[in-house]
């Protein structure tokens, strides 16, 4: 049946029965009821003037709030949808708004966005709110065990996600959005979209992906869970990891990006886990910063890894142009078995460090800072330069390439 409901009285009951129906409510007066029935239906409620009551009954049902243009603002009342038996999905379409609007979603509930009272929703399977083109602020406290999307539109969003209990798609949209995450549950995955984004991740379940998209984004992720996945996308983006569960995967795209590894207090002890980080297209540099950490620390540095320093996995490079490596004030030990082909920097910082150079591939400028300083270079087959810095430094050299420069 092909059921449209352009207007009611005080009280109206519309049973779709059996079959696959299709329910489009533009008005309704004081009181509505809607009874989709069996089978697969499509119910639109465009518009409410009370209270109204949705219920799907079995069959996998597609409930759409909003009107034809998509906005919110006509729905004035408390509203009531339950998706009943089924793989069920509630659309919230709200793509038309060009207002600034304020919205809350909850496990069971959606405020705002121009609902004039509290939608509920009950045994839905997916549940999608496409907001507008306005600068909306956004809050998810939480979400329900099924699947949710956002789509923030076009505007310069502002969403924080405070926890969820299923899978989360987040898409900012266009313009410059400002996305932050406090904590999710087993899957989430974010986009930033068009412009110059900030998403900063606090902490995440079981996996997590996070999509930069286009425009110059800055991107940090305070802590995660089991396996994360960071891709900046184009332009020039800023990315800074500080603490990962276990499996991390980094991709910086187009663009000249800067990928710093290591908390906001200079250590990478947090770090605990296999770590693959890819410059993509550009000049890119990858930042390792221990300069934080006061314990002696050892640590090998090779042509596509670093292992050490505090890092409970190997961290593998590839595709950068800039490798910069900051050590702490510990009588750190390290070693450098060869370099990528780029340029590396390592400031070993306070202490006296024992520094072994073997071999290298690239441009190599090696800093050891204040301490009495053992540095030994075995081989290199690029340019070189070695300042032992203050202290009482010992610096032995077997072999060197093109150019040296010792201080």
């Amino acid at each position: 049946d092909t059921i449209t409901v352009r207007d009611t009285g005080a009280v109206a009951t519309i049973d779709g029965g059996s079959g696959s129906d299709t329910i489009t409510i533009a008005n309704t007066g004081a009181v509505m009821t809607v009874r989709a029935g069996m089978d697969n239906d499509v119910v639109h409620v465009q518009k409410t003037g009370g209270v109204a009551s949705i219920d799907g009954g079995s069959g996998n049902d597609a409930i759409r709030l909003g009107s034809g243009v998509g906005t919110v603002d006509g729905i004035d009342g408390m509203l009531t949808v339950n998706g009943g038996v089924g793989t069920d999905t509630l659309v919230i379409d709200d793509s038309g708004d060009t207002t600034a609007n304020t919205g809350v979603l909850s496990s069971a509930t959606i405020d705002g966005l121009g609902f004039i009272g509290t939608t509920t929703y009950l045994a839905m399977e997916a549940v999608e709110i496409e907001l507008g083109s306005g600068a909306d602020d956004f809050t998810v406290v939480t979400t329900h065990t099924g699947t949710t999307w956002l789509d923030g539109g076009a505007g310069a969003d502002t969403i924080e996600v405070q926890r969820t209990s299923g899978i989360l798609t987040l898409d900012g949209g266009d313009h410059g959005d400002t996305i932050d995450v406090l904590d999710t549950g087993a899957i989430a995955t974010f986009y930033g979209g068009a412009g110059n984004d900030a998403i900063t991740v606090r902490d995440t379940g079981a996996v997590a992906t996070i999509d930069g998209g286009s425009g110059e984004d800055t991107i940090i992720v305070q802590d995660t869970g089991a396996v994360l996945t960071v891709r900046a996308g184009m332009d020039n983006d800023d990315i800074h990891v500080q603490k990962i569960g276990a499996v991390a995967s980094i991709d910086g795209g187009s663009g000249d990006d800067t990928i710093r590894l290591g908390s906001s207090a200079g250590v990478v002890d947090g770090l605990d886990g296999m770590i693959t980080v890819n410059g993509g297209v550009g000049t890119d540099t990858l930042m390792v910063d221990d300069s934080g950490d006061t314990a002696a620390n050892t640590g090998v540095l090779s042509s596509a890894t670093i292992d050490g320093l505090g890092f409970t996995g190997t961290t593998t490079y590839l595709a950068m142009e800039v490798l910069d490596i900051a050590l702490g004030s510990g009588a750190d030990d390290f070693t450098v078995v060869t370099t990528h082909t780029g340029e590396t920097r390592i400031d070993t910082g306070a202490g006296a460090d024992t520094v072994e150079v073997q071999r290298t591939s690239g441009i190599l400028t090696l800093e050891t800072g204040d301490g009495d300083d053992v540095i030994t270079v075995r081989d290199t087959r690029a340019e070189v330069t070695v300042d032992g810095g203050a202290g009482a430094d010992t610096i032995t050299v077997r072999d060197t390439g093109a150019v040296a420069t010792f201080r």
